[in-house]
């Protein structure tokens, strides 16, 4: 079992391994913001006699995913190593 932590934080140490979580985590957060927005707190809109707060959400709705979205995938692009090239 110990092995298995030791070779685990091993790749946890690599840039790229990183970037790659990163990027998996970005998604999984989108999609749970997603489902909350979608789910959850367009029931708790649904309820009031206002639609204003239902359009609200409508329209918020795809931007907040794309930003969390976005926001993960800019922060694994920082985290991926880029190569160098010296200028001749």
């Amino acid at each position: 079992m110990a092995g298995y932590l030791e070779l685990l934080t091993n790749y946890l140490q690599i840039q790229v391994v990183q970037a790659v979580l990163c990027i998996i985590i970005s998604i999984i957060a989108a999609k749970f913001a997603d489902w909350i927005i979608g789910r959850i707190l367009s029931r708790l809109v649904s309820r009031t006699s206002s639609t204003i707060d239902d359009k609200i959400i409508q329209i918020l709705h795809r931007p907040i995913y794309y930003s969390i979205l976005l926001m993960g995938l800019g922060i694994s692009v920082k985290l991926f190593p880029l190569i160098e090239h010296n200028a001749l």
